[in-house]
């Protein structure tokens, strides 16, 4: 009997307890990969490309953009998630092409942000530790860009591609006619500024000049009147 117990005992250890203990990773094995891992950075370009075009019909000018991500290396992959779907994509150095790997994302009617979470690979010992959380956010196509990119191309509701929530058209022609008016004033007070600005230099500029024709005129001026009044007493007037 009590060889059993002993026999059931050493049975349940091994169970309870594996055999070959798995190593955890350390602190020191985390912060190497971190800092390796803070190098991977992503980017993205806009693209522009013609579809459509048959015979009836002109072609259609759609945008998108190219998405790279960059510095990467075998040690890590990335997981790629938006707030625009549910997609995930999981980068690895396997997707890498002179440096960089690259994806396109085609919705340029609504801004996304991009989530990207950096991991190690799996036979590390801190693989499913997230190394490194990183954010790019995508534009949109301004649909009312053509209406004063010309007039105003450096206001932001004249922007190509903008991040601000869309707007109705009453919403854009009030906030557009708000900022021309202030613009109308700004130029009215910056013409006369530089209209007195433009006096005080030419009078800066020329001030001996200006001195000696009053020095002239005054002289001129005082003689008149002292040979005029001279005659006057000659006369006896």
């Amino acid at each position: 009997m009590k060889k059993f117990i002993t026999v059931f005992i050493i049975a349940l250890t091994f169970l309870v307890v594996p055999v070959h203990a798995e190593e955890s990773c350390t602190y020191k094995e985390e912060a190497e990969l971190r800092e390796k891992a803070s190098n991977i950075r992503a980017d993205y370009e806009v693209k522009e490309e013609e579809i459509g075009g048959e015979e009836d019909s002109a072609p259609i000018l759609v945008y998108y953009f190219t998405i790279s991500v960059m510095n990467i290396t075998d040690e890590f992959y990335v997981e790629v998630t938006n707030d625009f779907n549910s997609e995930k994509k999981i980068i690895g150095s396997q997707d890498i092409v002179d440096g960089i790997a690259t994806f396109d994302w085609d919705v340029s009617s609504e801004v996304t942000d991009f989530t990207f979470k950096v991991y190690s690979v799996a036979v590390s010992n801190c693989s499913g530790v997230t190394l490194k959380t990183f954010h790019l956010q995508t534009p949109r196509y301004n649909e009312n860009y053509h209406i004063c990119a010309d007039e105003f191309p450096d206001y932001y509701l004249c922007q190509k591609f903008v991040t601000f929530k869309k707007m109705d058209r009453n919403e854009f022609y009030k906030s557009l006619n708000s900022y021309r008016n202030r613009m109308e004033k700004e130029n009215e007070k910056n013409n006369k500024d530089n209209f007195f600005d433009k006096i005080f230099n030419f009078i800066n500029k020329n001030k001996f000049i200006i001195i000696g024709v009053i020095l002239v005129a005054g002289a001129g001026s005082g003689t008149y009147i002292y040979i005029k009044r001279k005659k006057q007493r000659d006369l006896g007037l």
